[in-house]
């Protein structure tokens, strides 16, 4: 298998808390986990802010939820970022189960809406909501844009204002994209398909029990700020200080994505072109 290289994580919004209730078969139960209302992103985020990464949110809302109700539990959320991209839920030495009672919380992680009885850990069936990796990416580099007003001298010297503000320009070009989750299953790819499934083709980025395409991704980061691993993703995924960009996807590309197949007449991995804009960098911590 291919190693993942390149992710996209847009920055999604709660406007209202996502719950969801923890059973065991003794002791306080059920127990109400919250993840509260803000903006998150998977992975590409901090664990504190006012932005946060869902994921490591998700463990510590589970933590406090567990302690709240006097429960002694220590519980783990984890994404294995380095081959299936799937979640685990690990609440150890006990039987528990779970169902959403508002919102999403679970199908974001690739669950579904509710998690039957297991011991000790559950185990996603489909990778994350808002996150797209990928095994190739070509592109320039960044290229830097910055607003000025000036002209020359007859001597040919500069002169003018700037308003300060500068931002990065940068097409990627990201290859090997299965053509869509069923295609991706059959093959064994770990990297995100290009279109979700025929059922879904005409409602990218609803957030349901299913899993989501590069464009069901794309899709969703109109308006919104997205974080860019390019080259360094699993690094930056088992980082807390690796820097990633912080950026946007162009409104022409997400209204129109540049589509090409790999090999003409094989479906089997498609080619993905977006143009993308960098406003400063993050990491982890």
């Amino acid at each position: 298998m291919a190693s993942l290289t390149t992710a996209i994580a847009p920055t999604f919004t709660l406007s209202t808390a996502e719950t969801f209730d923890l059973t065991f078969p003794s002791g306080a139960s059920p127990v109400t986990v919250t993840m509260a209302a803000r903006d998150y992103r998977m992975v590409l985020a901090p664990s504190s802010g006012t932005l946060r990464d869902y994921i490591r949110e998700m463990t510590a809302a589970i933590q406090t939820a567990l302690t709240g109700a006097g429960r002694a539990e220590t519980p783990l959320v984890s994404l294995n970022y380095s081959s299936d991209m799937l979640v685990s839920i690990s609440i150890l030495a006990t039987d528990w189960s779970a169902a959403e009672t508002a919102g999403s919380p679970l199908r974001r992680l690739g669950f579904g809406a509710s998690i039957a009885t297991v011991t000790n850990t559950a185990y996603a069936t489909r990778p994350p909501l808002h996150l797209a990796v990928f095994i190739e990416r070509r592109h320039t580099g960044w290229q830097a844009q910055n607003t000025v007003s000036g002209a020359e001298t007859i001597a040919c010297v500069p002169y003018g204002i700037t308003s300060g503000v500068k931002r990065d320009e940068d097409e990627l070009s990201l290859g090997f994209l299965p053509r869509d989750p069923t295609t991706r299953a059959s093959l064994g790819a770990a990297q995100t398909a290009l279109q979700p499934d025929s059922a879904y083709a005409f409602s990218l980025g609803v957030v349901a029990a299913r899993e989501w395409s590069a464009l069901d991704v794309v899709t969703s980061a109109l308006g919104q700020p997205v974080a860019f691993a390019l080259g360094n993703w699993l690094t930056v995924a088992a980082s807390t200080s690796e820097y990633y960009d912080i950026g946007a996807v162009k409104t022409e590309s997400i209204a129109a994505p540049q589509i090409a197949r790999t090999r003409d007449g094989w479906d089997a991995y498609y080619g993905l072109t977006i143009g993308v804009t960098r406003s400063s960098v993050g990491t982890r911590a």
